[in-house]
């Protein structure tokens, strides 16, 4: 899906701030732009430029909720778990993200969210167009074993998909709360995507 035709879901889209953001990356600043698309306290997908490479390549990721608060002044936050996102992609030549979640819903307590209901119907109406590579990246909290979740990696297993690290009984890993700078490969000081699998999971 291009992100454009997000609009005719009745989605609200935030505007891309003039001045950007800047985060630092391996001793420089990058500029980074985003706007997010709303609908009243949940986000649904936030789109990223990256002031960095000049052929474009898009990276989709899923992860499991946002936890950034939308404001009218729309000053999007740009916190550890979406900065360790922009290091992976810069990492692998990508100059644009579009990161999405398993759940729409904002709120920095993930124990909070009611792990019932996914958007999947969102989720599929976006994948069923995009071609994009996509990181998997929603952690351990959600087992995949939910029969929607099943409805997602249907859609998503002809797709690339990767992800940069993978936990126990093959859960991709969340970017939040880490260190990302341990994750870099020696050799060539970067973090390394690597192809994911979701059929080897036990949950499955």
């Amino acid at each position: 899906m291009n992100i454009c035709e997000i609009k005719k879901l009745g989605i609200k889209k935030s505007k891309y701030g003039e001045k950007g953001k800047k985060i630092k990356y391996q001793g420089n600043d990058i500029l980074i732009k985003e706007c997010g698309y709303y609908e009243k306290k949940k986000r649904y997908l936030l789109n990223i430029k990256i002031g960095f490479y000049k052929k474009e390549k898009v990276l989709d990721v899923i992860m499991l909720n946002p936890s950034e608060y939308y404001s009218d002044k729309e000053n999007i936050i740009i916190d550890k778990t979406v900065t360790n996102v922009v290091k992976i992609a810069i990492d692998n030549g990508y100059n644009e993200i579009n990161i999405l979640n398993l759940f729409s819903v904002i709120q920095p307590d993930s124990n909070r969210v009611n792990f019932n209901n996914p958007d999947i119907e969102f989720l599929k109406a976006y994948f069923e167009k995009s071609q994009n590579t996509i990181l998997v990246a929603w952690g351990y909290r959600f087992k995949n074993n939910n029969n929607k979740i099943k409805e997602l990696i249907e859609l998503l297993k002809n797709k690339e998909i990767k992800t940069f690290d993978i936990l126990e009984k093959n859960y991709p890993k969340h970017p939040g709360r880490t260190n990302i700078e341990n994750y870099r490969n020696k050799k060539t000081g970067k973090v390394e995507l690597k192809d994911y699998n979701f059929y080897y999971n036990a949950h499955i």
